[in-house]
């Protein structure tokens, strides 16, 4: 399905669907990484999803296997929503396991309601089932 990597680092991968136009960001931290390389990454991360202005992006928290602490997510809230503003990013569709979306939702990531009128969120367990939402 995706036909291109447009960059990676050593806590995700950037993938592209050039039959869907979707954008899929793939976090995988883990507990060994430290602020800054995250930072560094995430950075990198943010500026290959400014070069792309993907309308439609997927990001993929499944294989997260680390909490990202609380103000090193509060930062990374203001770099997504910078960014997708800037790229007109219409729909974002976030796959993250049931556990997490029960445990952490409320806290840690972007709610529909901080972007409201920017950008349509929504949270799913299945790839599938974002893939199918962003198809709309």
């Amino acid at each position: 399905m995706y036909s291109q990597k447009l960059s990676e680092g050593s806590c995700y991968s950037i993938l592209w669907d050039n039959q869907l136009e979707i954008l899929k960001v793939i976090f995988q931290l883990d507990s060994q990484i430290i602020k800054n390389d995250f930072k560094k990454n995430f950075v990198s991360q943010i500026e290959t999803i400014a070069s792309k202005k993907p309308k439609k992006v997927i990001i993929d928290n499944n294989q997260q296997q680390h909490e990202i602490i609380q103000d090193l997510q509060w930062w990374m809230n203001v770099q997504y929503a910078e960014v997708f503003h800037n790229a007109k990013t219409q729909k974002l569709a976030w796959i993250v396991s049931n556990d997490f979306l029960q445990k952490y939702l409320l806290y840690n990531m972007i709610t529909p309601e901080q972007l409201e009128g920017l950008l349509k969120t929504h949270y799913f367990s299945k790839e599938f089932d974002a893939i199918e939402w962003l198809k709309l």
